[in-house]
């Protein structure tokens, strides 16, 4: 967590409150386990059809930008939440927050699923991108339309 606070903008430019403090990797950290918790109660009320999780972080490991794999910051950028996966059917997650498009079958047969357009004249998987020192796991897909 030291490495996210060092480099992490979100902890220099956020603060927790107005005139509160700043934003701290305990705090998100917090969130992030609230929040799963909250997602683990909500996918185990029954409910008819197709289950669709669309959350900012990626929830696998594998899903962060090819540039972070293997890094120390790879933790901030995807967290793994197999485990729900594994315990429900879930049909399609869909993530943000990595720049990086994913586009394959996870635990229990889970569409991952990114389409991320990235930042104006961000390239996100062509080849200019690449050039640029920014590749991504799937090109961005203007077009894209899913039927569950």
């Amino acid at each position: 967590m030291a490495t996210a606070q060092e480099r992490i903008n979100d902890y220099w430019d956020i603060q927790v409150r107005d005139e509160g403090p700043m934003l701290t990797p305990a705090d998100t950290l917090a969130v992030h386990e609230a929040t799963v918790t909250w997602l683990d109660q909500a996918l185990a009320q029954p409910f008819e059809g197709k289950t669709v999780v669309v959350t900012h972080f990626p929830p696998l490991p594998q899903c962060v930008h090819p540039q972070m794999e293997g890094t120390s910051l790879a933790p901030y950028y995807a967290t793994d939440l197999s485990w729900l996966m594994e315990k429900y059917s879930i049909d399609l997650w869909c993530h943000g927050h990595t720049h990086s498009n994913t586009d394959f079958l996870g635990p229990n047969g889970c569409h991952i699923l990114s389409n991320h357009r990235g930042y104006p004249g961000q390239h996100t998987g062509d080849k200019e991108g690449e050039k640029q020192g920014n590749p991504s796991k799937h090109p961005f897909r203007p077009d894209l339309v899913l039927t569950l």
